[in-house]
């Protein structure tokens, strides 16, 4: 099991909302997703959503965007593949890299500047892109991408960027980012 919490434009931590995440242990998906969230201010039930096959790929809206684990570095296909979900098909990729470490240190000082200080790797840090097409080759080709920097060190993504290219002549819009703040456990 693994909690996550946003952060409120003061840097203060959500305390009443939360996303816990069930990763089944023998391919290191998520397989069930609760959502807490309030609506004026009062604490509702959480959503669940159930996914037998796992979440994966960069879906924008409430998943966690994690890449299939464990990561294939070096993997030289990089063509779109048409694969099953819990939701339907999706035509998708991944590509697998050791960062380079002066990336690295830009996007995580940049973490920094918008006044919170982010957690730094001491070990190997691997990029991730992971990318969902549609329609692509046509005026109406989306493109979603997920970068993401992970650790040995760290059980979580150091940072992540989400990306859109839209269109036939794709232009790159940064639609989220997102740094990590804090790591640990509590007991129950």
């Amino acid at each position: 099991m693994l909690e996550t919490r946003l952060t409120g434009p003061n840097g203060e931590p959500a305390t009443r909302t939360k996303d816990v995440l069930y990763v089944r242990m023998n391919d290191w998906l998520v397989v069930r997703q609760e959502i807490g969230h309030t609506y004026n201010d009062t604490v509702c039930p959480h959503w669940v959503r159930n996914a037998p096959l796992g979440l994966f790929g960069p879906f924008q809206w409430g998943e966690p965007r994690l890449p299939r684990f464990p990561l294939r570095l070096g993997d030289p296909d990089t063509t779109f593949k048409l694969m099953k979900r819990d939701d339907g098909l999706a035509e998708l990729r991944e590509i697998s890299r050791s960062a380079d470490s002066a990336t690295v240190k830009r996007l995580l000082d940049d973490g920094d500047s918008v006044g919170r200080h982010v957690v730094r790797p001491t070990g190997v840090v691997y990029q991730v892109r992971n990318e969902l097409g549609g329609d692509l080759g046509t005026d109406n080709s989306r493109i979603v991408q997920s970068l993401q920097f992970w650790s040995n060190d760290q059980p979580w993504r150091v940072y992540e960027e989400l990306v859109q290219y839209d269109g036939s002549k794709p232009t790159r819009r940064v639609v989220e980012r997102s740094w990590l703040i804090a790591s640990g456990h509590k007991e129950r």
